[in-house]
């Protein structure tokens, strides 16, 4: 009995979100037809978005999509390849360099899932394999196809392919037309997703003729002698998910489409000229896709959670001169992380360079600046689901002017800090960019020239604590909630440009227990 009153209570809270989301979608396609009104969209876009609305809302209501699988508690690595090729070409992978990174995958028990399975996780709570890895390629080349799917096909192995559908109407022999990706959609072996229609084209984006990418830029309008107006902007972009969509759905029979891949992994983040692109970008592409992705370059985390957004999904961009052995080094170095855990730096166990420099030699993790940085910032992957912790360290500060120890890092505008400097001791938090001082211990400190300075950031809840030589010397319970859990790093910092150093001997995570 208690069962049933827990899945019609569970029922009737899922149907209740949908309700709102309904609602929600409703609002935004009122408010998106009112600026279609003032730019004077075409009938045909307008139902075309109507189509759109509604192909998103079968995928939600079918409630018989399922997924096999044995967890939710599972980080989600994706892949990204362009075209696979004969002969090296030092920009795409060969057909043998895949065939053995794909025997890899599967020797090491990895599983491929694809955007459906990946939708049905984050909207439908399903559970996905221990091991699963999304394996995705770029702009519908014939190659990729071509000499791929015999690899995908010996491995039991599916992959996800986003098209440019502009380039079929090029009918260049690079790309598949689409009596092919019909075919290729047909094997089962490749779900097939949009690039866009011109979101790969470069636009002129000034009065000199210089270029930028399609989407993050606005237009300029030679014949006017002016940019392209915000409405203008919003036009063009939704044009061109709206016309990828349904090029896709209208070939392709059957084909569900819910994904969209930015080319350049540019969401709007490198505009040249038009500062609010990423917010309308981002806002755009959520009312025609669910689901959208980027490349995560070598800075960023590797992998995808549960409750991150479906509408950002990283990828890994797979190198040309990456063997096997590179590729499943990234994914296990890049695997979630238990408690407890230690590192002496025999090998790089998955630290990321985000800013600055990072140096891993002799049993040491030396983080500084650069020739053109203040500073540096370096990342410990596969810490992201941390939360209550004691994370100790042992550290030489060669040159600089603070260095900090970094707690729950969720990314760059998310994170807290116990930064150590001459001046005294600061603990702050970082919220959507904004830096808050929680507390301070202002006085002149002479430690920082001391050799193996053992310093602590405890977290446990909303108490954090910073430790020097075994001492609390700050503590609070004033952190924002939203910090609830994530990753650790190093920070070092110095006024001048290439002037701060930090070498790190060892260091050690235990888990706090309430």
């Amino acid at each position: 009995m208690g069962h049933k009153i827990i899945m019609k209570t569970k029922k009737i809270f899922i149907i209740s979100l949908l309700a709102i989301a309904w609602i929600a979608g409703l609002v935004l396609y009122v408010s998106l037809e009112k600026h279609f009104d003032k730019i004077d969209i075409t009938a045909k876009t307008s139902l075309l978005f109507r189509k759109n609305l509604a192909s998103v809302a079968r995928l939600i209501f079918n409630d018989n999509y399922e997924v096999i699988g044995v967890t939710r508690e599972v980080s989600i690595p994706v892949l990204v390849y362009h075209g696979i090729v004969e002969q090296d070409d030092g920009v795409d992978v060969t057909i043998e360099n895949f065939r053995s990174q794909m025997a890899t995958l599967k020797a090491n028990g990895y599983v491929t899932i694809d955007t459906h399975d990946l939708f049905a996780f984050y909207t439908k709570e399903a559970k996905l394999p221990e091991k699963p890895v999304m394996i995705t390629f770029d702009d519908g080349r014939r190659d990729s196809y071509l000499n791929g799917d015999p690899i995908l096909k010996e491995n039991g192995f599916k992959v996800v392919m986003f098209v440019v559908t502009e380039k079929q109407e090029m009918k260049n022999s690079f790309f598949l037309n689409w009596d092919e990706l019909d075919l290729m959609y047909r094997t089962g072996r490749w779900d097939v997703q949009a690039h866009g229609y011109q979101f790969h084209n470069f636009i002129e984006i000034d009065s000199n003729g210089n270029k930028g990418h399609f989407g993050s830029n606005k237009m300029w309008i030679s014949g006017q002698n002016r940019l392209e107006t915000d409405e203008e902007y919003k036009k063009r972009l939704l044009n061109d998910h709206l016309r990828a969509k349904n090029d896709l759905e209208s070939y392709i029979k059957g084909l569900e489409v819910i994904a969209f891949a930015y080319p350049f992994g540019d969401y709007g983040q490198e505009s040249l000229n038009f500062p609010k692109a990423r917010d309308i970008v981002l806002e755009i592409t959520k009312s025609v896709y669910p689901l959208s992705f980027y490349q995560a370059w070598g800075t960023e985390r590797k992998r995808n959670y549960f409750d991150m957004e479906s509408y950002l999904i990283g990828r890994i961009e797979v190198s040309a001169d990456w063997s096997d052995e590179d590729l499943l080094s990234i994914l296990e170095n890049s695997n979630d992380k238990p408690l407890p855990y230690k590192d002496h730096f025999d090998r790089n166990n998955g630290w990321l360079k985000n800013w600055g420099d990072l140096v891993l030699k002799d049993n040491l993790l030396i983080v500084r600046s650069s020739d053109s940085t203040t500073g540096g910032l370096a990342l410990l992957d596969g810490t992201y689901l941390w939360d209550n912790y004691i994370f100790e360290g042992k550290v030489n500060l060669v040159k600089g002017s603070s260095f900090s120890l970094i707690g729950r890092y969720q990314d760059r505008n998310n994170y807290l800090s116990c930064n150590f400097s001459k001046n005294g001791i600061i603990l702050k938090e970082k919220i959507d960019g904004g830096e808050k001082t929680l507390l301070a211990w202002r006085d002149k400190f002479e430690f920082l020239e001391e050799k193996d300075i053992e310093v602590g950031l405890y977290i446990n809840g909303n108490r954090i604590r910073c430790m020097l030589n075994g001492n609390v010397v700050l503590t609070t319970d004033r952190l924002n909630s939203s910090l609830y859990r994530g990753g650790v790093g190093f920070k070092i910092w110095d006024p001048i440009v290439n002037n701060s150093e930090l070498i790190i001997k060892e260091i050690s995570v235990e888990e706090v227990k309430n």
